[in-house]
């Protein structure tokens, strides 16, 4: 398929695409409004990486695994307890579990906190008070529940305090008592004790100090940067989001669906369906003649145009006749014969044949519509006429010719109607009765057109056809398929006729409100002469003009 098969694919499926787009976006608004509203709220914390005694502050994959750790605490059963407990919420920790979203945001140190509830309060205290205890608990991951280290270290510089005082007090005794039974060595060994004991200490109380600067650290590296505030609006649903993408996957949608329903869909739509049949152009459109089905309705026939009609229907016919008989066409001693058939019943053959009749009358020759639709025939309702004698009375009797024709009150055009019905049509049709009709015309018609059953229904149209100098196919818009006609074309051609196009009826009209194509330069289908051309018949001059496609009663002369 071309883009302009597709944009025409589109274009002719649009009601469906629409339908479901709007289906689409109806159910994403009210599902939206049916929503309960949900509220969002984030608190972001800063986790500062503070170096550790044993581990290298460039050590990255440390600090991920201490902020993965931080992550794991913030959704882990004491935190989720604690929150519980401090906002008095009446759920479960696997509901509040639920409701939370923690997240690293990349290439940083901060920890977004984000809080959904119904309640946009409750959204906002979660989150704050999950950083609060982050902030209060967090520095326990370095150093543990049990002591710190610089409590530790102060215990160790107590216990040294004391050993040192004790043992300062004891050499101060053996100095003042002076004896002689106290060691000179024992004396020295206590200094000594007294000297290692003093540089212990001192660098226990540096440990210490270090100690505690980190602790201070720690205490200060997590920090809420930015405290979550009160959501204005909800967080989902979201309208304008969820109408966005109801439209799209409703147009997404309603596109599949119309390209599926347009696959299974064969029947034919405009001419652009037909193009593909060989040998059969689209020679014109013809649209819905006003009144057309009110008049079926009412057993009245097909309705015919007035003369002249500059409404697009009158454009058609006009149309079509230049395609089948030129203006310039030179008299014939033996008449052009047509024969106008379809694939399928109800296409308007009828119709369309006793406006091309009239048509070519108009052009000041001689018409003589005959009907050979025996079983269902309908043209002398067109023209209002008798049906009490007709086709069948000049095939079985060929000498009734001239009876059994019946002129109308438009110069040039004369009908013979089905006459009275018959037990076997088919027979009575016989090649050599239908060549005896059309020359038992000769220099009284010059055209001579035959309406004929549709050939999915009976064979008469295909035995017909190899007679005629040329067949129209008849194919009604959303009535025919592209594979019946094209089936009944290759029948056509089959049987030894010549298909000169098809005429789409009942058709839409175009952007530029037309309906007729411009006319296929083609010439007239070759006949046999038999002899000396007759004079043409002059043009007619009391054609009349009428408004838009409106339908003229014509008169069968007595």
């Amino acid at each position: 398929m071309q883009t302009k098969d597709y944009l025409r694919t589109i274009w002719r499926r649009k009601w469906i695409i629409l339908i479901v787009a709007v289906v689409s976006i109806a159910v994403a608004y009210f599902g939206s409004s049916a929503m309960t509203p949900l509220y969002s709220a984030s608190t972001v914390v800063r986790i500062a990486q503070v170096q550790d005694a044993n581990v290298s502050y460039y050590d990255l994959g440390y600090a991920e695994r201490i902020m993965n750790t931080y992550v794991y605490l913030l959704k882990s059963h004491p935190f989720l307890e604690d929150v519980i407990n401090r906002l008095n919420l009446r759920v479960t920790t696997q509901d509040l579990d639920r409701m939370l979203d923690v997240e690293l945001l990349a290439n940083s140190e901060l920890i977004r906190i984000t809080a959904t509830t119904p309640n946009p309060e409750t959204s906002m205290q979660i989150a704050n008070t999950l950083g609060d205890l982050l902030v209060e608990q967090g520095p326990q991951v370095y150093s543990g529940p049990g002591k710190s280290e610089g409590e530790i270290l102060q215990e160790q510089i107590a216990t040294l305090e004391a050993n040192i005082r004790q043992d300062r007090a004891l050499l101060q005794t053996a100095l003042d008592a002076n004896t002689a039974q106290l060691e000179m060595e024992a004396i020295q060994d206590l200094s000594s004790r007294i000297r290692l004991q003093e540089q212990a200490y001192a660098s226990l109380i540096e440990e210490r100090d270090n100690a505690q600067l980190r602790e201070a650290l720690l205490e200060n590296s997590i920090n809420v940067v930015e405290p979550a505030a009160l959501p204005p609006m909800p967080s989902s649903p979201r309208m304008d989001i969820n109408l966005a993408l109801g439209t799209l996957l409703g147009l997404a949608g309603g596109l599949v669906v119309g390209f599926a329903v347009d696959g299974l869909d064969s029947s034919v739509d405009s001419s652009e369906d037909l193009k593909d049949i060989p040998d059969a152009p689209v020679l014109t459109s013809v649209p819905v003649i006003p009144s057309q089905h009110a008049q079926q309705k009412h057993g009245q026939g097909p309705a015919v145009l007035a003369p002249d009609n500059p409404g697009p229907a009158g454009d058609a016919f006009r149309v079509l006749t230049n395609t089948v008989w030129p203006a310039d066409s030179a008299p014939l001693s033996r008449p052009l014969a047509l024969l106008i058939t379809s694939s399928e019943s109800g296409a308007g053959k009828t119709t369309v044949l006793a406006n091309l009749a009239m048509q070519i009358a108009q052009d000041g020759y001689r018409v003589l519509a005959v009907d050979t639709d025996l079983r269902h025939p309908s043209l002398h309702r067109a023209f209002g006429a008798d049906n009490k004698r007709g086709v069948t009375n000049v095939l079985a009797n060929p000498s009734l010719l001239s009876t059994s024709t019946q002129t109308t009150n438009l110069p040039g055009l004369s009908i013979i109607t089905s006459g009275p019905p018959v037990e076997r049509p088919a027979e009575l049709q016989s090649p050599a009765r239908i060549e005896q009709l059309i020359k038992g015309m000769a220099g009284k018609a010059d055209v001579i057109l035959f309406d004929s059953p549709p050939l999915s229904a009976f064979a008469d149209a295909a035995a017909l056809a190899p007679l005629m100098d040329g067949v129209l196919m008849v194919a009604a818009r959303k009535q025919a398929t592209e594979d019946g006609v094209q089936k009944a074309v290759r029948q056509l051609s089959l049987a030894g006729a010549t298909v000169l196009g098809i005429v789409l009826n009942k058709a839409k009209p175009d952007r530029s409100g037309r309906h007729a194509y411009a006319p296929i330069p083609r010439k007239r289908p070759a006949m046999q002469d038999s002899g000396e051309p007759t004079p043409s018949t002059s043009k007619s001059n009391n054609a009349n003009a009428s408004k838009s496609d409106k339908v003229l009663d014509i008169k069968i002369r007595g």
